[in-house]
């Protein structure tokens, strides 16, 4: 043949085109962010399409559409493979120790007392009957929830409070602790918030074994005050934290919870009710947790922890 084809075969061609799409034109010298049936012709003279119609009609068949973007981040943590290999040691151990040894999840999220925007089916009547998001009279406060999911049985356990304080944490370790008396040590896969490690939250746990700890900021204590030692010093709580990645909230199964349940916060909700009102009582009587939050926490994360083994686990 005078002008051989690049590619002997259909299947070989149609792998070379979708991993051209799935790089940016500027690889191939090509202008523009994003590719162009113009941009993708000239970037793959050996396909000898003279149209862009012809183009459209073979990405069609080869099934690449155009599709909506999402976000996407790599973590810059050197540590990574080292973070994730603590964390399946642990999950190991947690397997293997069953009781003894505990392993949860922690995240925190803000919830808004006013129901947000979102999407919603509704007959369609020109507008007549659209969704409405029932505001009510009071102001949109924040709630902050700071809650833990349980790696073997998907068991939350939450804390309600205005901010995520020092002290907040430290009460939250403490529910941890009380939830799991009979626990050797529990182990608490968390993100990197620098909250977690302060001084004065360290001073409750057992000294940390972990050497994966992020440094302190320069404006920061390196040693607890004396009102925490005084305060928090004795609990010597059995809980080591075992930090992930740094920018990789996809390796936390709890992350997850948040697309899942904050949402429907407005939908169920009397907002016109303040928000005190709508909280029910947890299972210890002076630690108020958001009732309605509570339900969808329990089965988001139940949800969660299932859909991520097959993803991390």
């Amino acid at each position: 043949m005078l002008f051989p084809p690049r590619y002997t075969t259909p299947e070989s061609a149609a792998q070379e085109l979708r991993q051209t799409v799935s790089r940016t034109p500027c690889a191939y010298r090509q202008p523009g962010t994003r590719w162009t049936l113009t941009t993708l012709r000239a970037a793959c003279p050996w396909l000898w399409l003279r149209s862009d119609t012809a183009m459209h009609q073979l990405l069609k068949r080869l099934r690449i559409t155009w599709q909506r973007a999402r976000s996407y981040i790599d973590s810059p943590d050197l540590d990574y493979d080292a973070k994730l290999a603590n964390v399946q040691a642990v999950r190991m151990l947690a397997r293997e120790a069953r009781g003894q040894v505990v392993l949860v999840y922690l995240d925190e999220v803000t919830i808004e007392q006013q129901p947000t925007l979102a999407a919603c089916y509704a007959p369609q009547d020109r507008g007549q009957s659209q969704p409405c998001a029932r505001w009510s009279h009071s102001s949109n406060t924040l709630t902050r929830v700071v809650a833990s999911l349980e790696h073997a049985t998907g068991r939350v356990v939450a804390r309600r409070a205005s901010k995520i304080t020092l002290a907040t944490l430290v009460q939250f370790f403490q529910d941890l602790r009380a939830a799991y008396p009979h626990a050797e040590r529990i182990y608490v896969v968390l993100d990197n918030w620098p909250v977690h490690i302060h001084p004065d939250v360290l001073v409750a746990l057992e000294p940390q074994e972990t050497r994966h700890l992020r440094p302190l900021p320069p404006s920061w204590p390196t040693r607890p005050s004396a009102a925490a030692v005084k305060r928090w010093g004795k609990l010597n709580l059995p809980i080591q934290l075992v930090p992930l990645p740094t920018y990789a909230s996809w390796c936390n199964p709890i992350e997850k919870s948040g697309t899942l349940w904050v949402p429907q916060t407005a939908p169920g909700t009397d907002t016109s009710a303040p928000l005190g009102r709508r909280s029910a009582t947890a299972a210890r009587g002076d630690r108020p947790v958001l009732g309605p939050v509570r339900d969808w926490l329990d089965r988001a994360l139940t949800l969660c922890r299932i859909g991520n083994t097959r993803l991390i686990f």
